[in-house]
């Protein structure tokens, strides 16, 4: 169930950038790192979760 959050989150931060893009680009690409954290945060939760599963 925590695997489904994590890619809501991770469309859902995809959305927000590219729907903030038009209004401020700056803060796009002040978004983006945060993507890629989430992403590798959820690469390690998967790396754990999933051995043990």
């Amino acid at each position: 169930m925590d695997q489904i959050d994590i890619v809501l989150l991770c469309l859902l931060i995809s959305l927000t950038i590219v729907k903030a893009w038009s209004v401020r680009p700056m803060a796009s690409l002040l978004l983006i790192p945060y993507l890629i954290w989430v992403m590798y945060a959820a690469s390690l939760n998967a790396g754990i979760w999933l051995p043990y599963r």
